[in-house]
């Protein structure tokens, strides 16, 4: 059996990704927050192994949240948010007797807000800008390639950097 390790590939996106995600935050003073989220991510990309063809992927973010936000006046709200976790996949494709050909896990998670609320009666609808990056950790065989064995593997890392636009609810 041999192993290589690579360092780092970079990738990105280039279909949106739909998400939902909740978190329960405690307050700290009137600034500032902590909270816990978790949620759930659907993306449609390409196969790792077949070009052209694509595969819809599940992606279940954990995260622990720190918020900052103050009030601009009495209409508008400014928040920022710094989350950091771990964003679970378990994605695994071309199974043989030796295993699979390409498996894909999670990873690190880090993203940042910005965001400005609308303060209502009852809830604040906040619209946020930032930036994400997600760590995947993959093993793929080298099976298909002639002078190697199924048993061949190399690992390496994906990351994924991401533009966010999003619409949170404060309630």
């Amino acid at each position: 059996n041999r192993v290589y390790n690579l360092k780092f590939t970079d990738l990105n996106y280039e279909k949106p990704i739909d998400s939902l995600n909740v978190s329960f935050s405690y307050k700290l003073n009137s600034k500032f927050s902590v909270g816990l989220g978790s949620g759930v991510n659907f993306v449609f990309e390409e196969r790792p192994d077949i070009r052209n063809e694509y595969h819809n992927k599940i992606l279940i973010p954990f995260f622990t949240r720190l918020r900052y936000q103050t009030d601009l006046n009495t209409k508008f709200v400014f928040i920022s948010d710094l989350n950091a976790g771990y964003q679970y996949v378990n994605f695994k494709h071309g199974n043989t007797q030796n295993g699979y050909l390409f498996q894909e896990s999670g990873g690190l998670l880090l993203n940042v807000d910005l965001g400005l609320g609308l303060k209502m009666t009852k809830f604040t609808p906040i619209l946020k800008v930032g930036y994400e990056l997600n760590q995947f950790n993959n093993k793929n065989s080298l099976g298909w390639i002639s002078e190697y064995n199924y048993e061949d593997i190399i690992d390496y890392k994906t990351y994924y950097h991401l533009l966010k636009i999003s619409l949170s609810l404060r309630i």
